[in-house]
């Protein structure tokens, strides 16, 4: 699984000579494929994964701000949580983290996973900031919105590419040869990949632009086409996706917990003013409303908030692995 071959790259180096051979092949498997199944192996070592993601690990706070331990299911233990790690540290007789942590008790990790997941989709759907910033992806501004600008970019990006195959096949020489050790040909090549992936992403984003001017100037229903991409973000099951996306959008969770009431409050942090964000429609001077050539309204973008606390109060909603 490791064969270059099967992307269309084959490389002999003859120890003898100490010359290296190199020719292209028709491809197997797609190349994005057989690398992303590359980084799954590195992270696997004697067929055991070497460390688990979880969704929220790094994310998600203490009051004090020090991140939370997670604990996985074990003989013992029934349902993941996040802990803190004053009360782990606290319970395994180590330490103390910090002397500002408030005693808390610990949350299902899957209640909370799932909280914060429907949450942040829910304020990516109302949102106003994010659909204007779909609207201008899609349509385009006026200085990019032109054929021959969008093909141009096109063949920029196809070309680099063609030079990021070549990139790739030279440090496979240099690998196989023995001139370039593991750790570099994996660091370099692991470039190439995210390099190849950015250029795919917009590719993809130029190729819908083109496509909608194609299509005779049409005005796409880009609310709809907003509403479509939140709809394929919840199609996502996979950790490592879900949480890409999370840091994309959310700056830090906060967790605290209130002894008397015995129950915990969720912050969200976003990292834009998402929450609650609106629409302001212009007006002239007649308090009319102002519209473009198109015969939209004219409309300003007027600022939400960045942080949203959970609305929930149900006593230990969060322990009994629901939300109530």
């Amino acid at each position: 699984m490791r064969n270059t071959t099967y992307t269309g790259h084959h490389t002999f180096h003859d120890k003898e000579s100490g010359v290296t051979i190199s020719n292209k092949n028709l491809p197997l498997i797609d190349k994005k494929l057989f690398y992303d199944v590359q980084k799954r192996m590195d992270n696997h070592i004697g067929g055991r994964q070497v460390k688990k993601t979880y969704l929220l690990r790094e994310i998600i706070h203490c009051p004090c701000g020090t991140q939370m331990n997670v604990r996985g299911v074990t003989k013992t233990q029934k349902y993941p949580l996040y802990i803190c790690r004053n009360q782990e540290r606290t319970y395994k007789k180590y330490k103390q983290v910090c002397d500002d942590c408030v005693p808390m008790r610990s949350v299902g990790m899957e209640p909370v996973d799932n909280f914060v997941w429907d949450r942040l989709l829910h304020t990516l759907t109302q949102s106003s900031l994010i659909k204007e910033s779909v609207k201008k992806e899609i349509l385009g501004k006026k200085s990019t919105y032109g054929k021959r600008d969008i093909k141009k970019k096109l063949n920029g990006w196809k070309v680099e590419k063609d030079k990021l195959d070549e990139m790739r096949l030279e440090l496979e020489k240099e690998y196989y040869s023995g001139k370039m050790d593991k750790d570099r040909y994996k660091t370099l090549v692991g470039s190439v990949n995210q390099r190849e992936n950015e250029i795919d992403t917009e590719i993809s984003i130029k190729q819908t632009e083109l496509d909608s001017i194609l299509q005779k100037d049409k005005w796409l229903d880009w609310i709809e086409i907003h509403l479509n991409n939140v709809e394929d973000l919840n199609l996502i099951s996979d950790i490592k996706e879900r949480k890409k996306i999370i840091k994309e959008y959310i700056d830090k969770i906060g967790l605290d917990w209130d002894e008397q009431s015995k129950q915990h409050t969720l912050t969200m942090s976003f990292k834009l003013p998402l929450v609650n964000d609106g629409i302001s429609y212009k007006k002239g001077k007649s308090n009319q409303f102002l519209k473009d050539r198109k015969g939209f309204k004219k409309y300003d973008i007027t600022d939400g908030e960045k942080e949203l606390i959970t609305p929930y109060l149900h006593q230990n909603s969060f322990n009994r692995h629901r939300l109530s």
